[in-house]
């Protein structure tokens, strides 16, 4: 555990940002848009306790916009499709 790595007083000091991170509200990672401010804020997972990686719904849209004018779709769909043709 971290706690065996650090003096106890950077423990202590690690342990209030903690805390702090924790009581914050949580925000996408892209823009910054709280829950309060779009229709759906999904979370991720991290191994870290104090951060949850977020995106929102906005940042979503934009994503699959940008990734459908470059093609990108195209080939990742073609690319699962040879995963499971491999299996």
């Amino acid at each position: 555990m971290m706690e065996d790595l650090i003096s106890p007083e950077l423990n202590a000091k690690f342990d209030a940002f903690r805390e702090k991170l924790s009581n914050s509200p949580l925000k996408c990672n892209f823009c910054g848009a709280t829950k309060e401010h779009v229709d759906h804020l999904v979370e991720g997972y991290t191994a870290f306790a104090s951060y949850t990686p977020c995106i929102c719904d906005v940042c979503i849209g934009i994503c699959i916009e940008v990734i459908e004018k470059n093609g990108a779709a195209v080939r990742v769909k073609n690319f699962a499709q040879k995963l499971r043709e491999s299996e």
